[in-house]
């Protein structure tokens, strides 16, 4: 669990998980996040830093239960949320 509070609101993720990591499947949703090699920051105004990123390959826990409340026009701005 990981809560925050934001406007005097407590926003919320919950879950459970499987007991044991699972091997993330090739070209899955969870490997697109998890397998990037490249990090960027900014430094000033005008310029970006990339930086390598290098870590074994990661596994996954299954989620078996979420139970995640958040008010998302309380955390982001209302411009962020609309097309």
């Amino acid at each position: 669990m990981y809560q925050w509070k934001v406007k005097n609101k407590w926003n919320t993720i919950q879950v459970t998980t499987q007991k044991n990591p699972i091997a993330i499947a090739p070209d899955s949703e969870a490997e697109f996040i998890t397998e990037h090699y490249f990090g960027y920051t900014k430094i000033n105004e005008n310029a970006t830093f990339e930086y390598e990123v290098t870590h074994p390959r990661w596994q996954q826990f299954e989620v078996t239960k979420n139970e995640s409340v958040i008010d998302f026009e309380g955390v982001y701005e209302k411009e962020l949320l609309t097309d």
